[in-house]
């Protein structure tokens, strides 16, 4: 059997090494046109405008015997932090990397579900969701 790929998050808070290897991965970027009609001709004429940004969602299992709350507040430091001081400031860009996958990426959501913890509640297992766009 072959091991599952390591993917990684690198951001300013450090980085996340993560193991997966799942049946699919999805990426979504869709395109604008606009439709030109004129006298006279038969059918309208479509023009690209602009395109859209390319997202992605990554869905992850963490596991760990002792705890995982380390890789729960760097998920968490990668959304601007709730007080926000600076106004106008930009989140922070990460590196994603899954195999030939190399991607400049922002954090657009994310939901964390622990669901197995030790005798002084903290967490050892998490399903994780996380939204990315790309940006450039």
């Amino acid at each position: 059997m072959s091991k599952p790929a390591r993917g990684y998050i690198i951001g300013p808070q450090g980085r996340l090494v993560f193991e997966y290897n799942p049946p699919e991965f999805s990426v979504q970027r869709s395109v604008n046109y606009v439709t030109h009609s004129a006298p006279g001709v038969e059918y309208p004429r479509t023009q690209f405008v602009s395109g859209d940004v390319e997202t992605f969602p990554l869905d992850l299992f963490l596991a760990n015997e002792n705890s995982i709350e380390q890789d729960i507040l760097f998920i968490e430091s990668m959304a601007p932090p709730r007080a926000n001081t600076v106004l106008f400031s930009p989140p922070p860009i990460m590196l994603f990397s899954y195999g030939t996958f190399v991607r400049r990426v922002v954090l657009v959501s994310y939901n964390i579900t622990r669901n197995w913890f030790d005798k002084s509640l903290n967490p050892l297992r998490a399903e994780v969701r996380l939204d990315f766009r790309v940006v450039l």
